[in-house]
């Protein structure tokens, strides 16, 4: 069937026609995203909202031009906001951990409070295994890229995705801990 036809369809409420519009478009903006996005593991998720975008837009669509470039606009524009939100949790998350990291900046004058909530920091990093200390310092302080952090220390990116997330958990945990025993 031709796509301008399952368009057509799709608009009128058809579900066969947009299960056929997704099945023509799924792989080429599912690849898409997973070169194009910050985390090759969240393209599922981003290939969905494209859909889901599509569809919610689809009575302003043009029947008579291809539903492909249309797609991977909106897969460019969501990866895009991706990357800035990446971008902007790692800035955070990077700040907030070589701040509590470093030594008093003569510079600048820091509360008690921050001084020991960066002591409760130095301590939680140091109780975490060897190789989550070095994945978060390397996703962090180097602002390396998963795949990079994987590759400098030879294993999988999975594996690093996962040992950064435990990490972070572990850290969230033990700040909280800390923080608790400390009022």
């Amino acid at each position: 069937m031709l796509e301008d036809e399952l368009l057509r369809r799709a608009k009128a409420g058809d579900r066969e026609a947009v299960a056929g519009l997704v099945a023509a478009h799924q792989r080429v903006v599912r690849a898409f995203l997973a070169r194009v996005s910050p985390d090759p593991a969240s393209a599922d998720d981003l290939a969905q909202e494209v859909f889901l975008q599509f569809f919610q837009a689809l009575e302003r669509t043009d029947d008579t031009r291809s539903v492909r470039p249309y797609l991977l606009g909106i897969a460019r524009n969501l990866a895009r906001m991706a990357w800035r939100k990446m971008s902007i949790r790692r800035e955070v998350a990077g700040e907030a951990l070589f701040e509590a990291m470093e030594h008093a900046d003569s510079r600048m004058a820091r509360s008690d409070d921050d001084h020991e909530r960066r002591e409760r920091l130095r301590l939680c990093m140091e109780s975490l295994s060897p190789k989550a200390r070095d994945v978060i310092l390397l996703f962090y302080r180097d602002e390396l890229r998963c795949e990079d952090v994987a590759e400098k220390l030879k294993m999988p990116s999975g594996s690093i995705r996962s040992i950064l997330t435990r990490g972070r958990e572990a850290l969230r945990e033990c700040m909280d801990r800390r923080e608790g025993m400390a009022t």
